[in-house]
């Protein structure tokens, strides 16, 4: 019975030891490093109709990146986002008739601190049925996800057009 007993309570103790360790959180946000001469598209850029472009955007974090989500949308209202970067954009409030948009998630390869984003994105003329998009004002928004699911947001002003 002694040795049942002790069974018991080295198992026991074993298990609350193990279930019981605190492992250090993570509490910092990742970091998108929008400011680096080579990131692409910056506040304010024009982006055109018809042509494919690349993001180039290097991410970091102190534990592990996970993803991230490229989000344009129109800007049509003159709305702003909490982390909107600086405004440049100077038009009249406008009704949308078909503005562009586009939303896509992107997964970083596993145990990564540090990643540079190379996302190739198509901004068409037109959608499959030849109705045009609008030109004007849009949003560019990056949000990038570590591993433990915090997150942070950029919300740049571009400009979608067509070229002349």
């Amino acid at each position: 019975m002694k040795t049942i007993t002790g069974i018991f309570l080295f198992v026991s103790l074993t298990l609350f030891f193990v279930f019981c360790k605190k492992t250090p959180e993570d509490t910092k946000a990742p970091v998108i490093h929008s400011e680096l001469n080579d990131t692409f598209p910056h506040n304010c850029d024009t982006l055109w109709l018809g042509e494919t472009f690349a993001v180039k955007m290097k991410f970091s974090d102190d534990t592990e990146l996970a993803s991230f989500t490229i989000e344009i949308d129109h800007n049509f209202n003159m709305h702003t986002h909490p982390s909107l970067m600086s405004d440049c954009i100077n038009d009249t409030i406008k009704t949308p008739v078909y503005p562009f948009y586009y939303i896509k998630n992107f997964q970083i390869p596993e145990n990564l601190k540090e990643f540079t984003s190379n996302a190739i994105i198509w901004i068409p003329i037109e959608d499959c049925c030849g109705t045009p998009f609008d030109e004007g004002n849009y949003h560019f928004s990056v949000t990038l996800f570590d591993k433990e699911g915090l997150s942070v947001e950029k919300v740049q002003n571009v400009v979608i057009a067509k070229k002349l």
